[in-house]
Parts: C-alpha cells; sequence; structure tokens
C-alpha cells in the first residue's frame, strides 16, 4: 500500500490509510466478422447464375464496464503525547488518509468488418454474371464511466505536551492537514467502427458502421477535515 501523502514529510505521522483504488471495467468483445458472399458462377460455356448472397454484416462490438468507485480513506485516530524531556525539533502531522483513485472505465469493443460481396463471373461466350454486395460492417461498442474517487477521511485531535531541554532550541512543529480526495476514473473509449466489406465485380460497397461513443470521466471525491493540535510546552 502506498504510503499516506501527509506522512513523507513527518517524524511522527498521525494520518489515516488512504482508500483502495477501483479496479478498471472491463473492455468489451470486439464484433464477428461479416461471412463472405457466394461468387457466381458460369455453368461451362453459357449458363450464368449471378452471386447469389451479399457479404454478411459485421457484429456489433460489445459495451465495456464501469469503473469501480474508489473507497473512503481511513479516519486519522486521536492521539496523546507526553515528552518529558524534548531533545530537537520533531515534527507532528495529522490528516485523514487520502481516498483510492475509481478505476478507468473499459472501452467499447471494435465493430466487425462486413463481409466481401461474391465475385463477379464471365463465361466463355461472353456472358457475365454479376456479382454481389459487400457487407455493412458493425457497429463499435461503447465505452463507459469511469469509477468515482473515493472521499478523504478526516483528522483527528492530537494532544501533545513537552518539556524542552532547551527551550531556545527544543520546539514541536505540527502541521493539521487535509487528506486529498481520490481522482475519478478515466472514461472509457467508444469502439471503432467497423469497415464495408467490398462488393464484387463492380456491385456496391458495404457501409461503414458508426463508431461508439465515449463514456463520462468519474467524478473526484472531497477532501477531508484537517486534523487539529493541543500542543502544550511545560
Amino acid at each position: 500500500m502506498t504510503e499516506p501523502f501527509a506522512a513523507q514529510s513527518s517524524d511522527i505521522a498521525i494520518v489515516g490509510l488512504p482508500g483502495a483504488n477501483g479496479k478498471a471495467g472491463a473492455s468489451g468483445d470486439a464484433g464477428r466478422l461479416g461471412t463472405r458472399g457466394r461468387d457466381a458462377n458460369c455453368n461451362w460455356m453459357s449458363n450464368c447464375t449471378d452471386a447469389s448472397t451479399p457479404g454478411g454484416t459485421g457484429g456489433n462490438g460489445t459495451d465495456g464496464q464501469n469503473g469501480e468507485n474508489g473507497s473512503r480513506g481511513n479516519d486519522a485516530q486521536p492521539a496523546t503525547f507526553t515528552i518529558a524531556t524534548l531533545i530537537g525539533t520533531p515534527v507532528f502531522v495529522n490528516a485523514g488518509g487520502d481516498g483510492g483513485t475509481g478505476g478507468n472505465g473499459g472501452g467499447g469493443g471494435a465493430g466487425g468488418n462486413g463481409g466481401d460481396g461474391g465475385q463477379a463471373s464471365r463465361c466463355p461466350t461472353g456472358s457475365s454474371c454479376a456479382g454481389s454486395n459487400g457487407g455493412d460492417g458493425g457497429n463499435g461498442g461503447n465505452g463507459m464511466r469511469g469509477g468515482n474517487g473515493g472521499n478523504a477521511g478526516n483528522g483527528s485531535l492530537v494532544k501533545i505536551t513537552y518539556t524542552p531541554q532547551t527551550p531556545a532550541l527544543d520546539t514541536v512543529t505540527a502541521n493539521a492537514l487535509a487528506g486529498r480526495g481520490g481522482l475519478g476514473g478515466l472514461a472509457g473509449s467508444g469502439g471503432g467502427a467497423g469497415n464495408g466489406g467490398r462488393g464484387g465485380g463492380g456491385a456496391a460497397n458495404g457501409k461503414t458502421g458508426r463508431q461508439g461513443s465515449a463514456g463520462m470521466p468519474g467524478t473526484a471525491g472531497a477532501n477531508g477535515t484537517a486534523g487539529r493540535f493541543d500542543v502544550t510546552k511545560l
């Protein structure tokens, strides 16, 4: 677990543990590819059969999944320190734990490409059999929302009583800080559109599918309330 930010520049830290980060949402699956159309056929000399089926339509990509929310940071615990003889200048910090970061939203799956149309054919006698149209591409899946950041925990009341060995040199520094709310997760991107299949022998190409829409980013968590100190020098 990452050390709380407030504890990184202190001698004595009264800081709540940070919240857990949310897991990222799973990405969507890609759409299946369209099947290829059946080719035209010339039966030896003159019997010509046009391509009977166009290319198949590509499948749509599936949507991603939402990112999980980060969890709340823990509150700092109250504490009391009694220092009979203080030598030096210790730094105390008091803050709640940071909120966990929200998980990123899952991206949408790409749409499947449309199948190519069946190819045209030409008989030895000169008659021609037409090809078929290409299949349409599938739509991309939608990206999903990022998870929200967790709220930070709150600081506590810390009481410190001390007697300095040298009053002019030995003292206590008390930093009352606020835990930071977790960042929101990133939005999942929309899946790419599937390409239309190629028409056979001059037939029409398939249409390109639709790009999936992107999700929304998660919102950041709220900062906690700052810790408090009650410091008494004897």
